[in-house]
C-alpha cells in the first residue's frame, strides 16, 4: 500500500513537470523572444570631447584635432551605404558640411562647428562606412588644425566631456526617438525599442531633414 502511494506521488510529480514544460513551450511559441540587436561599442576614451551636434574631438600632441561621430546615428540605423569626407587641405568654416553619411538613398549631413583646415582623412571608413555606426569611438573620420585660436579656445571649453557625456547621450537618444515619432507615421512602439536597425530609414524623407536640422547642425 505504501508502495502504491509513493508511485502515485511520483506519477503526479511527473505529470506536473510535463504539463509545465508544455505550457512553457506553447507560451514561448506564441511569444517568441525578441531578435538580438547588434551591439554598439559604447566605450569612450576619457580624453574625448563632444559637441552638441554629435561630433567627437580628440586633441593630438601635434596640435591637430581628431574628429568622429558619436553613437546617436548608430542607435537609429545599422547600415550606411556611403560616406563623404572633406579633402585634406580644405579650409572649413563653421556651419559647412564636414561629414555626409548615405543610407537608403538618403544623406545625413554633419556640420563642422569650428573654423579649421582639414589635414588628413581616414580611407578605411570610406571603404567600410557602416563601421562608424557600430564602433563610433574607434573609427575616426579626419583630423583638422584649428585656425582662429581665440574662437576655438571658447569652442573647446564648451564641449561636453567626462561624466556629463553619459547622461546627455542617453537623453539625446531618447529625444531623437521621440522627435522622429512626432515627425512620421511609423508605428509608435518602434520608438520605444532603440537601438533600431532601420528607424531612420523607414521614416519619411521630411522627417530625416528635420532630424538633421535639430540634431546634426550647429
Amino acid at each position: 500500500e505504501v508502495f502504491m502511494v509513493a508511485l502515485s506521488v511520483v506519477g503526479l510529480i511527473f505529470f506536473l513537470v510535463i504539463t509545465d514544460v508544455g505550457v512553457r513551450y506553447v507560451f514561448k511559441s506564441k511569444n517568441p523572444a525578441p531578435e538580438p540587436t547588434r551591439v554598439i561599442d559604447r566605450h569612450r576614451p576619457a580624453d574625448m570631447m563632444f559637441s552638441s551636434n554629435h561630433l567627437w574631438f580628440r586633441l593630438l600632441p601635434s596640435g591637430e584635432v581628431m574628429v568622429g561621430i558619436d553613437e546617436l546615428l548608430g542607435n537609429l540605423m545599422s547600415d550606411a551605404t556611403g560616406l563623404v569626407l572633406p579633402e585634406a587641405g580644405k579650409m572649413m568654416k563653421p556651419g559647412e558640411t564636414c561629414v555626409t553619411i548615405m543610407f537608403g538613398g538618403r544623406p545625413a549631413h554633419y556640420r563642422l562647428p569650428v573654423e579649421s583646415v582639414i589635414t588628413l582623412t581616414n580611407p578605411k571608413v570610406i571603404n567600410d562606412p557602416s563601421s562608424v555606426l557600430v564602433k563610433p569611438y574607434r573609427q575616426w573620420l579626419f583630423t583638422l588644425m584649428p585656425l582662429n585660436a581665440m574662437d576655438n579656445a571658447v569652442f573647446f571649453q564648451g564641449l561636453r566631456h567626462g561624466d556629463r557625456v553619459d547622461k546627455s547621450m542617453k537623453e539625446d537618444i531618447e529625444h531623437a526617438a521621440r522627435f522622429l515619432k512626432t515627425q512620421s507615421g511609423v508605428p509608435s512602439d518602434r520608438f520605444d525599442r532603440v537601438p533600431d536597425d532601420n528607424l531612420l530609414i523607414d521614416v519619411p524623407e521630411n522627417a530625416v531633414s528635420a532630424f538633421e536640422r535639430v540634431f546634426l547642425s550647429i
